[in-house]
């Protein structure tokens, strides 16, 4: 009896799985990508900017948390294309992203945002509002990320 309970004990130890989540979800096993801001940048006509090459998608350039981000305009993805993509990770609820647009032209992006939390216990950041250069825009859902339209 002795052994029987050994192995029943080590059975449901081994079974029990600590990388799972409450739903039974194998946390090691999935990535979890966080939602993006997508900003696209018109003049009074609709028509996008970088598109028109108005302002050049390779200098386009992010600063946010002493971090400088190149490459933030979406050219592979149709849906994408021709949007700058700034992710939401991090922790802070009060973001300000400084959107470097050429080398004399910086916009400042403030966002605040708040988190739920998803699968295996990853917070998600969801955005509350936003003002670009201080003026406040609308926040639009697209394609599970967000969608912020400027006129410039």
């Amino acid at each position: 009896m002795k052994i029987f309970s050994l192995f029943l004990g080590l059975f449901i130890l081994l079974s029990c799985n600590s990388d799972s989540d409450e739903n039974g979800i194998d946390c090691s096993s999935i990535t979890i990508v966080p939602p993006s801001i997508l900003l696209k940048i018109t003049n009074l006509t609709g028509d996008n900017l970088i598109e028109k090459e108005t302002y050049i998608s390779n200098n386009i350039t992010i600063e946010f948390n002493n971090d400088l981000y190149k490459n933030v305009v979406n050219q592979n993805f149709e849906n994408f294309k021709n949007l700058i993509n700034i992710p939401l990770y991090g922790t802070d609820m009060e973001r300000e992203y400084k959107i470097n647009l050429s080398e004399t032209e910086t916009d400042i992006l403030n966002l605040n945002v708040s988190f739920k939390e998803g699968a295996c216990g990853i917070k998600i950041a969801t955005p509350n509002s936003a003002t670009y250069n201080g003026n406040t825009v609308t926040i639009e859902d697209y394609n599970n990320n967000y969608l912020i339209t400027v006129v410039k």
